[in-house]
């Protein structure tokens, strides 16, 4: 069975809402825009870093993975890559 998108994105949000989900100093978006809106990255959390997280799920391929990480590494404090077995 493969893994989607949506199945690793409610599972990561429900993850990073318990444990910034009280705070109202953090702020966690789904699909936050960089590159002046040219990229998308899945899920960031705003808490004095910014912080960002891309899915890749079985349903996905790895080809746009650089140019996202370097549009991101621009911005971005920390990045991390969210993915299945597959990869």
């Amino acid at each position: 069975m493969l893994t989607n998108d949506i199945d690793i994105r409610l599972a990561l949000d429900e993850r990073l809402q318990r444990k910034h989900g009280n705070d109202p100093n953090v702020l966690i978006r789904h699909e936050l825009g960089v590159d002046m809106g040219n990229r998308r990255v899945d899920l960031a959390v705003l808490n004095g870093h910014l912080a960002g997280w891309e899915i890749k799920s079985d349903r996905d391929t790895l080809l746009r993975l650089p140019e996202q990480a370097d549009a991101f590494s621009k911005v971005m404090d920390y990045l991390t890559i969210v993915t299945t077995a597959k990869y």
